[in-house]
């Protein structure tokens, strides 16, 4: 009745199980085994387990191993639990496995049952997203150096156009002159803010993100936005008008930097229906 048993338990096991004597010849051998080597039950029972499922490179360290515990004892697989190793089906074919090694006493002495579970399926699918994941680095990377050249050879102009501006003496000019090149000057440097925010990028990726708080004026900076963005209103038909709520607005402690370029996108989406 036992046996009976064991024999159903093998014959149903979704794992290829392998039992062998202490000569290494196979004296069970399931369903599941015939599936993943290829090898029919007549074909494996009474053969050298290492001739039929070891691939080649492994063959000397199965030997070596099965030498020393046949001799002393000692053992590096047996009851180790789960291992990954490689195995070899009848057309010679090498491919990844899940192992594990029990010893047992049978009637004719002692047995090992070897539990196998091919697990070609899970490699590649770690293999694929291994891939996904390095593909992705060096994505990442190139996107990096790709924003650090680009801001860098948009800030040299910027900052050649925003330094030839602070040479122009504004004294003689009429004041609307005065005024349109005072929103020039403000623009080129809104533009180079806007260069330095491509490096933010990188740092927010980085978890680097950090906030420079100081005092300013919030009613200038207001001014300079509604200023810097009228021409653009005026061309979609609207007009920008800045109407401080509090007095207590013109000194704030904050990030001037960050303020500004939300309420540039939210200006930008109002004026320009066709950015929202």
């Amino acid at each position: 009745l036992t046996r009976e048993r064991m024999e159903t338990i093998l014959s149903t096991s979704l794992d290829a199980v392998v039992v062998t004597n202490r000569a290494g010849e196979i004296e069970e051998y399931n369903g599941a085994a015939e599936r993943v080597f290829g090898y029919s039950r007549e074909e494996a029972i009474g053969a050298q387990m290492a001739d039929l499922i070891i691939p080649d490179h492994f063959r000397k360290g199965h030997a070596e191993g099965m030498r020393r515990y046949l001799e002393n004892g000692t053992y590096r697989v047996i009851d180790q639990g789960i291992v990954q190793l490689e195995a070899k089906r009848k057309d010679n074919t090498v491919f990844p496995v899940d192992f594990s090694l029990a010893r047992a006493n049978s009637p004719n002495g002692e047995i090992f049952i070897g539990f196998v579970r091919d697990i070609s399926d899970r490699v590649r699918a770690e293999r694929r997203l291994k891939a996904a994941r390095d593909r992705a680095i060096a994505g990442e990377k190139k996107k990096a150096e790709l924003l650090a050249v680009m801001s860098h050879e948009m800030r040299t102009p910027l900052n050649g156009i925003l330094g030839t501006l602070e040479l122009i003496d504004p004294a003689p000019l009429e004041p609307e002159t005065q005024r349109l090149l005072g929103i020039i000057g403000k623009s080129g440097h809104l533009l180079l803010g806007h260069v330095n925010d491509v490096l933010d990028i990188s740092r927010l990726d980085a978890g680097k993100m950090s906030m420079n708080k100081t005092r300013f004026d919030l009613v200038a900076l207001l001014q300079e936005i509604t200023e810097s963005q009228s021409i653009s209103a005026a061309r979609n038909h609207n007009r920008l008008i800045l109407t401080p709520p509090s007095p207590t607005l013109h000194e704030v402690y904050s990030d001037p930097d960050r303020i500004r370029q939300i309420l540039l996108n939210l200006v930008s989406n109002a004026i320009n229906p066709e950015n929202s």
